[in-house]
Parts: C-alpha cells; sequence; structure tokens
C-alpha cells in the first residue's frame, strides 16, 4: 500500500522509492502512527487496532522493541483491514 502511494507520486529511481518506503513501514514511524491513530478512530477500527497488537510475537525483533514491534503490528493490521475495506 505504501509503495503503491509512493507510485502516486511520479516516477522516481527503485532505489529512491525504497529508501522511501522504508521510512514508513519501520516499527518506529508506525508506532508512532499508532499515537496519532489512536484517539481518532471508530470502535471497530480501535478493536482491530487492539488485535493486531496484542497478536503474539515469536520472537523479539533485533531493530527494536517489543512495544514498537507490537504496537507497529496493530497498524498494519488496521491498514490492511482499511484497503481491503476499500
Amino acid at each position: 500500500m505504501v509503495r503503491e502511494r509512493l507510485l502516486l507520486t511520479g516516477a522516481q529511481p527503485v532505489q529512491q522509492l525504497h529508501a522511501q518506503a522504508v521510512r514508513y513501514v519501520c516499527a518506529q514511524a508506525q508506532s508512532a502512527a499508532y499515537d496519532t491513530l489512536e484517539g481518532e478512530l471508530s470502535e471497530e477500527e480501535a478493536q482491530i487496532l487492539r488485535r493486531g497488537r496484542n497478536a503474539s510475537a515469536i520472537r523479539t525483533p533485533k531493530s527494536s522493541s517489543m512495544m514498537d514491534y507490537r504496537r507497529s503490528t496493530g497498524v498494519e493490521a488496521l491498514l490492511g483491514y482499511l484497503y481491503l475495506k476499500g
């Protein structure tokens, strides 16, 4: 979804597209988005965010804290839901 959105901004080299996408999909950025989104959601959307956040992780990620990782999983679950819903 992020790459699709970035492609709509115009043609650019693949390396530049990838670098921009990484800034949006890293756990730290998604965890910050969690704070922004949390108070703005409907009850159904908030429930999906919580369910995604509470999904059990198999192991601790190396590049981020467990809290950031879990919160980013919640954001990914919500974005996936919204993307599929249209």
